[in-house]
């Protein structure tokens, strides 16, 4: 009787824990450096990431067109500031992607001063993006 109670117990754990929204995102490098770019004067760094949704469930992203919008967080004495993020110009569609499980999306930020960075970016388990929840980058520097 009590190994058929664990049997039972296990799989309805398996159950719970198999229907996760989970997203994951990485860049492309630890540093990045600053260079011009073609018509500007101002350095850039070009930060390159992916998302990735780990979890089981669909995973909806905010975006601009085609592309996933994150945030970026500078470190500030010990606490991570919002540095810039989450804008898109009025002609651009915002409907969010929709990422099944497995699925990858890329994106980039530009960073024009130096310091310790990270990427937030926000996921949910609907369209609407209500009740969403963030995933962080490894911190990176810009020099």
């Amino acid at each position: 009787m009590l190994k058929r109670l664990f049997v039972v117990m296990l799989a309805a754990l398996a159950v719970a824990c198999s229907d996760r929204l989970s997203v994951r995102v990485d860049t492309a490098g630890t540093v990045f450096d600053r260079a011009a770019t073609i018509g500007s004067t101002v350095p850039v760094a070009v930060v390159s990431y992916i998302a990735r949704n780990t979890g089981d469930k669909v995973a909806f992203l905010p975006a601009c067109g085609q592309n996933p919008v994150a945030t970026i967080e500078r470190l500030n004495g010990g606490t991570w500031e919002q540095w810039s993020g989450g804008a898109c110009l009025a002609i651009m569609p915002m409907s969010p992607i929709e990422m099944h499980a497995g699925n990858r999306v890329w994106g980039s930020g530009s960073i024009a001063e130096a310091g310790r960075f990270r990427l937030r970016l926000s996921y949910a388990d609907n369209a609407r993006l209500s009740g969403e929840r963030f995933a962080f980058s490894e911190p990176f520097d810009v020099r």
